[in-house]
């Protein structure tokens, strides 16, 4: 099958097929969530922009992993990754929201001991 016969059967897919389709690629293994989906689906044309920017609950899988970084670099990827889930929270609008951290047991220790260090209020 050629490229052009594979977009011509995209248009021919209903914007509620496309939706069912658009939220599959989501579950990667079960309890688990890609984040990249609701991104990869949304650049691929003006249609399926449209029908993701339309489609709050595929914007309302989150997934973060906080990190302790001290490089600028570390801190520049960190930035954006908040601006992504800042993003998709905007996105979800009133979804319920399935978030899921990567978090080690040590990692949870040591996020408490920050956040009491930086905000005793926490």
């Amino acid at each position: 099958m050629s490229t052009s016969s594979l977009g011509h059967a995209e248009r021919l897919l209903s914007e509620d097929i496309l939706r069912i389709i658009f939220k599959d690629p989501i579950r990667t293994t079960p309890g688990e969530w890609d984040n990249s989906s609701p991104w990869v689906v949304s650049a691929v044309c003006q249609r399926w922009r449209n029908l993701a920017l339309e489609n709050p609950d595929l914007w309302s899988h989150i997934h973060f992993r906080p990190e302790f970084c001290t490089e600028p670099a570390e801190l520049t990827r960190i930035r954006l990754s908040c601006a992504r889930i800042e993003i998709k929270l905007l996105r979800s609008r009133s979804c319920s929201l399935n978030m899921t951290d990567g978090i080690s047991t040590e990692g949870r220790d040591r996020l408490a001991s920050t956040s009491t260090v930086c905000n005793p209020c926490w």
